[in-house]
Parts: C-alpha cells; sequence; structure tokens
C-alpha cells in the first residue's frame, strides 16, 4: 500500500486505476445515501422493500 497526496493506492493498482476505483466507490456510496433517505420517506411497504433490496446489492459491490 502506498499513499500518494490523498490518495492510498492498494495491491498492484497503478495511480490511474485506482483514482477510477476511487470515484466508482464514492459514486456508490452517495446512491446507497440517496436511497437510504428515499427508504426512510418511502411509505408504501412493498416499494420500500424494494429500495433496501437495491441498497443490500450496493453494500455488496462495495466489500468486492
Amino acid at each position: 500500500m502506498v499513499q500518494v497526496g490523498e490518495i492510498t493506492v492498494e495491491g498492484d493498482n497503478s495511480l490511474d486505476k485506482q483514482i477510477v476505483l476511487n470515484e466508482e466507490r464514492g459514486k456508490i456510496l452517495r446512491e446507497i445515501e440517496r436511497l437510504e433517505k428515499k427508504a426512510r420517506t418511502e411509505v408504501q411497504p412493498k416499494k420500500k422493500i424494494e429500495i433496501v433490496q437495491k441498497i443490500n446489492l450496493l453494500k455488496k459491490e462495495l466489500e468486492k
């Protein structure tokens, strides 16, 4: 693991690849936050369940 500025390069990734991975991770995190907010305000149980399932899928993607 090497740190360049604010970016930590993990494993065998190049700096460019790590930047792209960090951007993708940020997008997924923002989407999770948006969906969590939507789930809190949703009234219909079926739609709420669908939103929570999407959140869980995105969280699994982050673990990879």
